[in-house]
């Protein structure tokens, strides 16, 4: 389900599960930030190297609620700067009369932001994760992931030769879809390490954590440093490559947050951030990391310009790249191809996402400002050239209609486009092609590794047995993976103390937790239909399911 699971508190209220991991981590990682600054904690690498820990009783544990809480209002004080800086939206002053009524009687003054309302950056980072999502669960469904992990025993080959985890071939999966090239056979070293070896690296602690202890999520766990060389030494990485690892996820002055650095040194042994390691996201955090350490990802734009092509061709399409001169410049289009009575021209974008952050989320912008520029000028070349496409395609490219297209690799996209020039992505244009039809399902397991798939149709995409130009303009124009995102999105307010006097008001978005009903809606479908439709079938599987169990369960001894 989009989003990911979701939890209910005491009252009733409904929030995604994995807010309340989250929320720990990033108050941990802020308390350990305030703390080395205040008790000046970091040597002279910039690693935090904690004193060693006393033992504590519960009146110790209440007491560090108070530096929790002041590391959560320091963190959320720093981004409604940073959001309304980069956002252009104003704080307000609010003093005497004009403070919110539901201020406390302590209050004499309030900071408050406007809301934004700009949705583009927010629903681009929820779409990544219902990708990484979606993907998952197809390779879960389609594979037994079990045979081909091995685990942190012994030796492991590199990938893909063999994996530590589930999670670390899902998310070289991810990463590859994130960066647009496949990264097992990348050569590349950011930051001193292939990318893969950076995914098996967070594989080894994520293993490492889980093993050592049995709760969910995985707690603070204290670890020897040698004990931590071992186990990457063994899984393919060399004495170097391992202290390069270690030493980039231990927390310090640099680091964004603890699932970048999930391990915390001490003046004895280290300690492994537990939380941070329960479901680490590979193409969110190693970008965030080599960023964090200065290091710029090389996005390959030419891998996914041919990833483009191959894709397009796979279809049935003429998809070309074409490079002319004409005026004593040189023109470049990515991707042209004709369909119909239209010709299609993508210029394929390799930028990396946000992550939330409102800084990068404003270069990102600026960076889809520049390429509509870019486009503009190829546009207005083939008003002056027509024979730009002549020359490709053959006369009946004359007259045709010419579509213009930003196709970005990551899930990024504007409804209707800037000035004539639509900005779409790669993952909803695979769907566009893949399925006539937009579909919720429930995946059923069965005794021996067997699954079945309920699924009902919601709405459709293309208007016939085939899709057609119109069809994929009409995506361009709203794409349905924005609507279903936008649909579950509302403004939340966030109020935290400053002083004793003083308090801050930000607005904030929230994502919804969707269900069956709220996704067919969302694609204006009707929810209680496929509610019905989908419960009843469920039903009929669930019993036929206990038929089989009970089956194998009564089912005779066969004699030695």
């Amino acid at each position: 389900m989009p989003g990911g699971p979701v939890l209910q508190d005491a009252t009733g209220r409904i929030f995604h599960a994995d807010d309340v991991v989250t929320n720990m981590v990033v108050s941990l990682g802020g308390t350990l930030s305030m703390e080395g600054y205040a008790n000046g904690w970091f040597d002279a690498d910039g690693h935090l190297i904690l004193p060693d820990l006393p033992l504590v009783d519960n009146n110790d544990i209440m007491l560090a609620g108070q530096s929790e809480a002041l590391s959560a209002s320091w963190i959320r004080w720093t981004r409604m700067h940073e959001t309304a800086r980069y956002g252009l939206t104003d704080i307000e002053v609010l003093e005497g009369g004009n403070l919110p009524s539901e201020a406390p009687p302590s209050i004499k003054l309030v900071y408050e932001r406007e809301p934004s309302r700009d949705t583009l950056d927010y629903i681009a980072n929820a779409r990544t994760i219902d990708r990484e999502a979606i993907a998952i669960a197809a390779l879960h469904n389609t594979s037994d992931l079990s045979n081909v992990c091995k685990g942190i025993e012994g030796t492991i080959a590199a990938a893909p030769t063999e994996w530590i985890s589930s999670e670390e071939l899902t998310n070289s999966l991810s990463l590859s879809d994130t960066v647009g090239y496949e990264i097992v056979g990348d050569t590349e070293r950011p930051g001193g390490l292939r990318l893969v070896q950076w995914v098996r690296g967070y594989a080894c602690l994520a293993s490492l954590a889980s093993a050592l202890t049995e709760s969910t999520p995985p707690k603070l766990i204290r670890v020897p440093e040698e004990t931590l060389t071992d186990i990457l030494t063994r899984a393919s990485l060399s004495s170097s490559e391992a202290a390069t690892f270690l030493d980039a996820v231990s927390f310090g002055r640099s680091s964004r947050d603890l699932f970048d650095a999930p391990i915390v040194r001490t003046a004895t042994d280290w300690l492994l951030i537990g939380p941070a390691l329960s479901a680490p996201r590979m193409a969110k955090i190693v970008p965030s990391l080599l960023a964090s350490r200065k290091v710029q990802l090389r996005r390959k734009g030419a891998a996914f310009e041919k990833r483009v092509l191959t894709f397009l061709k796979g279809k049935g399409f003429d998809a070309r790249n074409i490079k002319v001169k004409r005026g004593g410049e040189e023109y470049d289009y990515d991707v042209v191809f004709p369909w119909g009575d239209h010709i299609f021209h993508f210029e394929c974008k390799n930028h990396g996402l946000s992550g939330n952050d409102p800084i990068q989320a404003h270069h990102f912008f600026q960076e889809i400002v520049s390429d509509i520029k870019q486009v503009e000028r190829l546009r207005n070349a083939l008003a002056k050239w027509p024979d730009i496409l002549i020359g490709t395609f053959g006369a009946n490219a004359a007259g045709k209609e010419v579509i213009h297209c930003i196709l970005e690799n990551e899930t990024y996209c504007i409804p209707g486009g800037i000035d004539g020039i639509y900005v779409y992505d790669w993952s909803a244009l695979t769907r566009f092609f893949e399925d006539g039809w937009f579909r919720v399902s429930h995946t059923h397991q069965f005794p021996d590794n067997i699954r079945l798939q309920n699924r009902v149709s919601v709405a459709p995409i293309w208007s016939g047995d085939r899709p057609a130009p119109k069809d994929l303009i009409a995506q361009l124009e709203e794409p349905a993976q924005f609507r279903v995102v936008s649909h579950h999105l509302e403004l939340e307010q966030v109020a935290f103390p400053l002083d004793e006097a003083t308090m801050a008001v930000d607005t904030l978005l929230r994502r919804r937790p969707a269900d069956v009903a709220s996704m067919a809606e969302a694609l204006g479908g009707s929810g209680q239909a496929v509610q019905d439709q989908l419960a009843k079938v469920d039903a009929q599987i669930l019993k036929e399911r206990k038929n089989i169990e009970e089956g194998i369960k009564n089912e005779p001894e066969t004699p030695t």
